[in-house]
């Protein structure tokens, strides 16, 4: 990813990069931290390696949304919406850079989070109205059998989800990030 962000920093004053890889980015974190002008939106499920990205952890563009175990759909969607959102309104990039990993999806085999078609497809819809360069970064069974073919049928017709009811630790977190960050 930092080399996509690298030549993206050629023709664009702000890059945005989203990262739904189950571990935390901390390469692209560490490659980049200080530089403001990198949106670093960070998924990744918390207390797994590489043991970092902290929601605290900032430098005032990374945004390490954090996790816990077991975490759905309806978690990631309902974070995505209270942060993910706000900041893409605010930035308005020409071009969203995504680390997509699809090692979330539920059985998938290296965590415990319990994504499925729904979470993809819906964050594929989400980008639509953006150039999007997407680079793979992880799913080893079902998460690439199924994940992957939702996310770009998402970003191609579109995927709509009302109603989601996110689990009370996740509207935790997101409260915080949201005060971290001040986003309104």
């Amino acid at each position: 990813m930092a080399g996509a962000v690298v030549k993206a920093k050629e023709f664009f004053d702000r890059v945005l990069v989203t990262d739904f890889d189950v571990h935390h980015g901390n390469g692209t974190q560490e490659i980049f931290w200080g530089d403001l002008s990198i949106i670093h939106i960070d998924f990744h499920e918390y207390g797994i390696y590489p043991g970092s990205g902290y929601v605290d952890e900032t430098d005032g563009s990374k945004v390490n949304i954090a996790l816990p175990h077991y975490c759905n759909d309806d978690d990631y969607i309902y974070a995505w919406n209270e942060v993910v959102e706000p900041i893409l309104a605010d930035v308005k990039p020409k071009l969203v850079l995504v680390s997509a990993g699809f090692d979330a999806f539920k059985d998938d085999g290296l965590a415990t989070m319990e994504l499925t078609e729904k979470f993809y497809a819906f964050v594929g819809s989400r980008l639509r109205d953006y150039s999007v360069v997407a680079v793979l970064e992880g799913g080893y069974s079902i998460g690439l059998e199924r994940g992957l073919p939702a996310f770009v049928e998402g970003y191609v017709e579109g995927y709509d989800v009302e109603g989601v009811r996110p689990s009370a630790k996740v509207v935790e977190i997101v409260k915080k990030l949201r005060e971290i960050h001040d986003l309104r």
